[in-house]
């Protein structure tokens, strides 16, 4: 059999919290950082304007990616039409591919025409941390003096938190922290919990939620079933409730234990395509969740794997036309692939303890004729299950009866009769999958050496490569017996 039957990467990872509902994985992540062009690499917000191309906010610059080029935007003292002095903090492209810029110190708009940027004048001085848009016109601005509503047609703007207006009185004097415009309501995350604001009728509810009482979402998004997905900070971290509030999935345990203490656990939540939620985290990477079945993958950063994320702590997530999806980080510049196009998919040899040495060197992989993958590591042998997701070991554990001879695991091999020959530093075991058992070739048949290679030729002979002064052994599969290279038929 072949030694695998289509293409894995089993991936070497120190990582693998392999917890109820969460599945640490890898995908192929491309990297855009300085040395690919990038002006810097601190991320502050990432968009795509209406011609495709990616803008990239970081600390001393805005970024154009083609795709293959990176071209800087930076202020020219004394030139109005180049960016602001300061640092991009938001940036959102409306339907009508207007793209807008949020700074901590106002608002751009970029003019496609003569590659410049149009200053907002009544916004100047304004820190803006998110844009929304509604329709052709208008503009949900969160800033330092509270929720804006702006009008960039006739260049009015209404700040919900300090009018006067009795029916925006639950905005009065109420610390916003995040807004989502799905349909006609803006989702507030506020110093009050969570409010409904109907943009159309301008009429505003507070949602009564027992769970939430004493606690304020920093971060908020809504899945299409309009369950509300919070994000806190401190011992508090990812929630999902239904919009009557009776329904609670708590997802805090999918935090690390170093994140107990976090001042802000969730950076950002952002509902993407194909009923993915995606989940910025201050410590441990991206998480992904599927809001129907609520089963989640996390990627986190892996030294040993350029491939992986490059860092852990995720600020920025943006999706793309393409379903493209671009991660900011701080301060590894951009990460970005493709959820649905990967070419690989990882398979850890364990699914924890893997920053130990010996169980995450894995040296070789094979697959059975009933699809499960075994791997022989330097802890011993592992079977993975890719229906179920499960494992099955096979080590040597102190006082306790021996299962291998070594576990120190260097070749394995999956023959045409299902079973498994397992090449250890010190002979040969065979599982023989008929009696799901165990069994230890004994010096008569294959020497009690380390053995490199196991692979069977085109009549069913098994070969076993040493390290001893004969080298190659085989086993006839028909005849049922061993013997060693000088003994082989062919040969005589």
């Amino acid at each position: 059999m072949k030694s695998v039957g289509f293409l894995y990467l089993v991936y070497l990872l120190l990582f693998a919290n392999n917890i109820l509902l969460s599945h640490t994985s890898q995908l192929n992540f491309h990297k855009l950082r300085p040395q690919d062009g990038l002006h810097d690499p601190t991320i502050r917000c990432i968009s795509q304007d209406k011609y495709g191309y990616i803008w990239i906010g970081t600390a001393g610059a805005l970024n154009r990616f083609d795709g293959r080029s990176v071209q800087h935007f930076t202020n020219v003292p004394g030139d109005t039409l180049s960016p602001y002095m300061g640092q991009p903090r938001c940036m959102h492209t409306t339907q009508n591919g207007r793209m807008w810029i949020g700074y901590d110190v106002g608002l751009l708009e970029f003019d496609y025409s003569n590659t410049s940027f149009k200053r907002v004048a009544v916004l100047k001085d304004y820190y803006i941390t998110k844009t929304i848009s509604d329709g052709d016109s208008v503009l949900y601005l969160l800033t330092n003096h509270g929720l804006l509503k702006y009008n960039f047609l006739d260049h009015t703007f209404l700040n919900y938190t300090k009018s006067k207006n009795s029916k925006y009185s639950l905005l009065h004097n109420t610390s916003v922290y995040d807004i989502t415009l799905v349909s006609n309501i803006l989702y507030i995350a506020s110093s009050r919990g969570i409010l409904e604001f109907d943009v159309r009728t301008n009429s505003i509810v507070e949602k009564n939620i027992k769970a939430l009482e004493g606690y304020f979402p920093a971060h908020i998004s809504v899945d299409i079933h309009k369950n509300y997905w919070l994000g806190f900070s401190g011992e508090r971290k990812l929630w999902r409730i239904s919009q009557d509030g009776k329904k609670v999935n708590k997802f805090d345990h999918l935090f690390s234990s170093s994140s107990t203490n976090q001042l802000i656990n969730v950076q950002r939540l952002v509902m993407g395509k194909k009923d993915r939620i995606w989940v910025c985290t201050s410590a441990d990477g991206l998480l992904q969740f599927d809001i129907n079945t609520l089963t989640s993958q996390k990627y986190v950063h892996d030294n040993r794997l350029n491939t992986s994320i490059s860092g852990n702590l995720i600020k920025y997530v943006y999706e793309d036309k393409n379903g493209t999806i671009w991660l900011g980080g701080e301060p590894h510049g951009i990460n970005y692939f493709k959820p649905d196009n990967t070419l690989f998919e990882a398979i850890l040899p364990f699914p924890d303890r893997l920053h130990e040495n010996q169980r995450a060197i894995s040296r070789a992989v094979t697959q059975d004729k009933s699809g499960n993958f075994w791997m022989g590591t330097h802890d011993g042998v592992s079977r993975y299950n890719p229906t179920t997701k499960s494992y099955t070991y096979w080590q040597n554990i102190a006082n306790q009866p021996q299962k291998l001879y070594s576990n120190i695991v260097r070749s394995i091999w999956c023959d045409e009769e299902n079973n498994v020959w397992i090449g250890t530093s010190n002979g040969v075991n065979k599982y023989v999958a008929s009696k799901n058992q165990m069994e230890f070739i004994p010096n008569e048949n294959l020497p009690l050496r380390f053995y490199n290679s196991i692979t069977e030729d085109r009549s069913g002979n098994v070969w076993f490569c040493t390290n001893d002064s004969i080298s190659l052994y085989y086993y006839s599969i028909k005849e049922k017996k061993f013997g060693k290279l000088s003994d082989f038929p062919l040969l005589q």
